[in-house]
C-alpha cells in the first residue's frame, strides 16, 4: 500500500487490506471488512505467511488518526500473528523506541543505488524503449546520484519522449 499523496483514513487502509488480502482474511472480509479486532484476530489465525508493506509513511504520518492506527494497532500484531510481517518505507518511519513492538523491529537505511548492474534489468523491463532514445545509463546514475526516485522519473522521461 503506498501512503502517497496522503489524504488516507483507516477506512481506506482497511479497505485496501481487503483488496489485498480479503482471501486470507475470512472473519475480517464477511464482516463489511470494517472492524479491526475482526482484522486482528484473522491475521493471528494466519494459514500462510502474508507480508504487508506500507510505503511513503511520511505522507501520513502527520496524520495521527492513521499513524495511531498503524502503529498501536497493526504493528501490534506482529507480536501476536506469527505469519505476518510488515515493511514500513519512507523518508520517516514510526517511532518505535516506546512501542511495544520495539524488539521485532529492524531500522534499515537504504543508501543510494549506484550499481549499473542493478539498475539495468530494471530499466529494460520498464523502459524498454530508454536504450533506443541513444540515452546514456551512467550518466543519468551519475546526475542522480543514486536516488531510486530521480532514476526512475528520468527514465520514464527519456523513455517516453
Amino acid at each position: 500500500m503506498d501512503f502517497k499523496g496522503g489524504g488516507l483514513d483507516v477506512a481506506a487502509v482497511l479497505g485496501q487490506l481487503y483488496l489485498d488480502l480479503g482471501a486470507h482474511l475470512p472473519n475480517f472480509s464477511q464482516q463489511g471488512a470494517d472492524k479491526t479486532h475482526l482484522l486482528r484476530k484473522d491475521l493471528r489465525a494466519l494459514q500462510q505467511p502474508v507480508l504487508i508493506i506500507f510505503d511513503s509513511y511520511e505522507d501520513v504520518a502527520e496524520n495521527k488518526t492513521v499513524a495511531d492506527w498503524l502503529c498501536q494497532q497493526l504493528l501490534n500484531e506482529i507480536e501476536t500473528a506469527l505469519g505476518l510481517a510488515v515493511i514500513v518505507a519512507g523518508q520517516t518511519v514510526p517511532d518505535s523506541a516506546s512501542a511495544f513492538w520495539r524488539e521485532l523491529a529492524r531500522h534499515v537505511l537504504l543508501g543510494p543505488i549506484t550499481e549499473l548492474e542493478y539498475w539495468e534489468p530494471w530499466i529494460e523491463r520498464r523502459y524498454p524503449s530508454f536504450r533506443h532514445k541513444g540515452a546514456h545509463l551512467p550518466t543519468v546514475l551519475m546526475i542522480a546520484h543514486g536516488n531510486p526516485a530521480v532514476i526512475a522519473t528520468s527514465c520514464e522521461a527519456i523513455a517516453k519522449s
